[in-house]
């Protein structure tokens, strides 16, 4: 008789690690350190990334942050649309790194920023830089 107990064990492990990140949010958010973040799906799918090596990440119009001391407090999904951060006991982790915060819409409307001067997305050798259109 064959055994089937090493197909079960494969079937196990490929299901123990497809484990929601984040439940009831609509993304996970990831600081890598470096000024390096990363916005992913609840399935783990990247998202957008932001690198803002050498600079404020608080001040290039893709994140919100708080007073100090200092957490990411909103980021601005590719749909253009701010969704509010929070951290959470359930954010678990995505490809070896832990979620950070994770991250939903809360009803609020589609952003342009503060001054309603549009972001044009441009993608770079470095990564995905937000710049406003002069």
């Amino acid at each position: 008789m064959r055994s089937f107990a090493p197909v079960l064990a494969v079937v196990a492990i490929a299901a123990s690690s497809v484990t929601a990140v984040c439940p009831g949010y609509d993304f996970a958010f990831q600081d890598r350190g470096d000024q390096n973040y990363v916005l992913l799906d609840t399935s783990c799918n990247g998202v957008e990334t932001f690198i803002y090596n050498g600079v404020n990440a608080c001040t290039q119009g893709t994140l919100k942050c708080s007073p100090p001391p200092i957490t990411i407090t909103d980021v601005l999904a590719p749909d253009g649309y701010w969704y509010a951060c929070q951290s959470d006991a359930n954010s678990g982790s995505c490809v070896g790194w832990h979620n950070t915060y994770c991250c939903w819409w809360n009803g609020g409307a589609r952003s342009l920023k503060e001054d309603d001067v549009p972001l044009v997305r441009n993608e770079t050798a470095d990564g995905v830089v937000f710049a406003k259109d002069a």
